[in-house]
């Protein structure tokens, strides 16, 4: 079991965010209070990833075009060079992160109860008890392929969010070790040395436990609803909650994805053309 909690935000600095975000900090210190905790910024993020991946940092990580895709990003490499916990900061824990030894010596995800969603496996939770394990490296490699075969038009939740952890994991489960390795080399070659030799457990918890809120199920008024009995009325949504609950989420949604005017429209296909052309030539020469 790895007993760190990290978190996201802009600066390190919670005084001008939204209000539930300290309330989300101080949440996961006050039900774990033997675990390290870490609030890192954006300039954290760019630099852990520089130094750990420096070629995927100047290829893909540093051309994303929202901050949140890099934010995305950034926690599946902490999961798998550091491991431990990461929670939105929209999200608050109400009971200790105390599950059997079994599951947390191994991956830990959420899901929702809309088992329908292309989303329902979402990137706003993660744990990892053990680093170095391929899945994170799979996800990785998996979303570097899909920024590579991106015509410019795929949103962030396709690319870097809970619609590519939901298919990578399980894609990821009808793959076997070598073919898993390739795919990791062919995408992300600078990360094969250091995945470990054993591939960890992954569980699956139900949707009581983190997601009681569904956001793919809800509109944005009953959304509104729960999070102002949260902050007004200092109520949780106790008919949607069950003994496994340790942690709800609001989603708040406070990223943005900005405009992209011309340039960036002509830079993201000519990246397509490019390399959609490099892997016609490849094909041709073997």
């Amino acid at each position: 079991m790895i007993q760190n909690i990290i978190q996201t935000w802009k600066t390190e600095d919670l005084s001008d965010a939204n209000p539930l975000f300290r309330i989300s900090s101080e949440s996961w210190q006050a039900q774990n209070p033997l675990w390290k905790y870490s609030l890192v910024d954006d300039q954290f993020l760019d630099t852990y990833v520089k130094q750990h991946l420096p070629k995927f940092h100047k290829s893909t990580f540093t051309k994303y075009q929202a901050q949140i895709q890099r934010v995305d990003i950034f926690r599946i490499i902490f999961m798998f060079f550091d491991g431990g916990l990461y929670s939105d900061l929209d999200a608050e824990a109400i009971a200790p992160f105390d599950l059997p030894a079994e599951q947390t010596r191994g991956i830990v995800l959420g899901s929702l109860a809309n088992k329908a969603s292309g989303q329902h496996i979402p990137n706003a939770f993660l744990y990892a008890g053990t680093i170095q394990d391929r899945f994170w490296a799979y996800v990785l490699a998996e979303a570097e392929k899909r920024f590579r075969n991106s015509k410019g038009f795929d949103g962030a939740e396709y690319l870097t969010g809970p619609a590519l952890l939901t298919s990578c994991f399980y894609s990821y489960k009808g793959l076997n070790t070598d073919e898993c390795l390739d795919h990791i080399q062919s995408f992300v070659p600078e990360i094969c040395d250091s995945i470990g030799t054993e591939s960890a457990e992954i569980t699956i918890l139900e949707a009581q436990a983190i997601y009681p809120i569904d956001w793919t199920t809800l509109s944005p008024e009953k959304l509104n609803t729960h999070l102002r009995n949260r902050m007004v009325d200092k109520k949780l949504p106790v008919t949607l909650m069950n003994e496994s609950t340790f942690c709800i989420n609001y989603w708040t949604h406070s990223w943005e994805i900005p405009e992209r005017d011309l340039w960036v429209k002509i830079t993201e296909r000519l990246r397509w053309i490019r390399n959609t052309t490099s892997g016609k030539l490849k094909g041709s020469k073997a």
